[in-house]
């Protein structure tokens, strides 16, 4: 997929060997979470990746095919792991802000029929669980919305503790590198 995604954006295969390379020997992605054991955040990752190429993409070309496999790629990654794909929103607003996009962005008529069946898709799976599963609805808020209000697992770490693993462990050598990419 990387291999695919370079060579559409910059016409050279070169770019997603390296990109893999990287990501291959990048601890913070072989580690426990991701690709060594197969849980759920390496599809997660999937997923936004897949995200971020067909905004891209749409933002570029404004086909209506690319904006359906967005949402259909978070929708697939919500019902992989909940909210967290829905992480690169404020970025993709960003971005479409920075490059003075965004209101003619939110003016398509297929942004509002994409939004709403996303929208459709996430709603449908809460009310369907919370009718299986009394108390799921709650369940979820407290879990998922509540790790960022609370601490979880009795970790006692402080602030800064992930940002420290992020430079420190995770994506060494390879973050020191970014600066002179």
């Amino acid at each position: 997929m990387l291999l695919t995604i370079s060579k559409q954006l910059t016409q050279s295969v070169w770019t997603g060997v390296i990109a893999i390379f990287i990501l291959l020997t990048t601890p913070g992605f072989v580690g426990a979470h991701v690709l060594r054991t197969g849980d759920q955040d390496v599809m997660i990752c999937f997923w936004m990746l897949l995200q971020l190429f067909y905004f891209f993409r749409y933002t570029k070309q404004k086909r209506k095919n690319d904006l359906y496999i967005l949402v259909l790629a978070s929708l697939l990654g919500f019902l992989t792991k909940s909210v967290f794909v829905f992480f690169w929103f404020p970025a993709f607003a960003s971005f479409l802000i920075l490059r003075k996009q965004f209101l003619p962005f939110m003016r398509r008529p297929q942004l509002w029929y994409a939004l709403s069946t996303l929208l459709v898709g996430v709603l449908t799976y809460y009310l369907v669980m919370d009718n299986l599963f009394e108390g799921f609805f709650s369940n979820i808020l407290e879990t998922v919305l509540g790790r960022y209000t609370i601490t979880i697992d009795q970790d006692q770490h402080p602030f800064s503790y992930y940002f420290e693993r992020f430079y420190q462990v995770q994506f060494v050598p390879w973050l020191w590198l970014l600066p002179i990419a």
